[in-house]
């Protein structure tokens, strides 16, 4: 049985989306009795008319309207923002409401890198909301996953963010390859975090930060496996440009909204091995969880592409 009652979900992304699906679908299958309601600013969006179906309370809010909020989340026991990157100002809106409607736990959107250790304002943002948190006198559950091994490890992205072209050829170096990076796929980060939200007990969740990774390697050991395994050719056939960590640092200074220069350099940090604090992985919080390796996922990825451009 839950130790909670009522559910909510901020942001209708495709994290959004899994995590409501999931927590449906575990109470259905299940036959746990919470409930689960979606705050939407998009009431005619048509994935609701799904949740909707499968018995999701849907609760239309804005953000420009905080009492909408606090009307919201009148009644919720745990809050989890799904809000992504570009709308992270919201979260202290959400805040606000929260602790006024006396929310009982918020999960903030993280699930990436280390945060608490931090100094880049893109990451280290997520760190400031925790200590809002705090401020506001709520209890908080933040998990670390580290990279989206389904969404970043597309040729598109790649290519676009990482100037990593596996398929043509040309290959940027921007950060050290050698160092481990933590990867797990959106669908498996959804079903831990909605998992253990439901099953581990208040004590086990409250002000606590949980570190899960579906796999870990390093990006040299990653793309040498995947250019062996689909028959190409291998890194040391390649054109490749290696370059210093001053060259990147500088590329960005001048350009600070390269996302994929900012994510390789945290890698490169070590911010993207969630246990590289010290503090040790939380996997074993659910023994059955089975999630994807990045080997694989980079492998189906590029299969694909491949058969679309077909």
């Amino acid at each position: 049985m839950s130790a909670y009652n009522v559910y909510a979900i901020a942001g209708l992304g495709r994290i959004g989306l899994n995590m409501t699906r999931d927590l449906l679908a575990m109470k259905a299958a299940d036959g746990h009795h919470y409930s689960v309601r979606v705050l939407t600013q998009s009431p005619d969006s048509p994935a609701l008319a799904d949740l909707k179906a499968r018995g999701a309370d849907v609760r239309t809010v804005s953000y420009a309207a905080p009492a909408s909020l606090r009307a919201a989340l009148d009644g919720v026991d745990v809050l989890i923002s799904a809000i992504g990157y570009h709308g992270l100002e919201a979260q202290d809106i959400l805040c606000d409401a929260a602790a006024d409607a006396r929310v009982q736990l918020f999960v903030p959107s993280e699930y990436g890198a280390l945060s608490n250790t931090m100094v880049d304002p893109v990451f280290a943002g997520k760190e400031h909301f925790r200590a809002r948190l705090v401020a506001a006198g709520l209890k908080y559950t933040v998990f670390y996953s580290g990279l989206w091994a389904d969404f970043d490890l597309r040729p598109f992205i790649l290519r676009e963010w990482f100037e990593i072209d596996l398929e043509g050829g040309s290959i940027h170096k921007w950060s050290n390859w050698d160092v481990p990076w933590s990867f797990t796929t959106q669908s498996d980060v959804s079903r831990f975090v909605t998992h253990v939200l439901v099953h581990l007990s208040r004590s086990e969740l409250e002000n606590r930060i949980i570190r899960i990774e579906g796999d870990r390697q390093s990006l040299n050991s990653l793309f040498s496996t995947f250019l062996a395994k689909t028959g190409r050719r291998p890194l040391e056939a390649m054109n490749v440009t290696t370059h210093t960590r001053a060259e990147l640092d500088a590329r960005l200074e001048k350009d600070p909204a390269l996302i994929g220069m900012r994510l390789l350099r945290a890698g490169s940090d070590e911010k993207f091995s969630v246990t590289a604090d010290g503090d040790p992985l939380d996997n074993d919080l659910w023994p059955e969880w089975n999630p994807e390796k990045a080997g694989d996922v980079i492998i189906a990825s590029f299969a694909a592409d491949s058969k679309q451009k077909a």
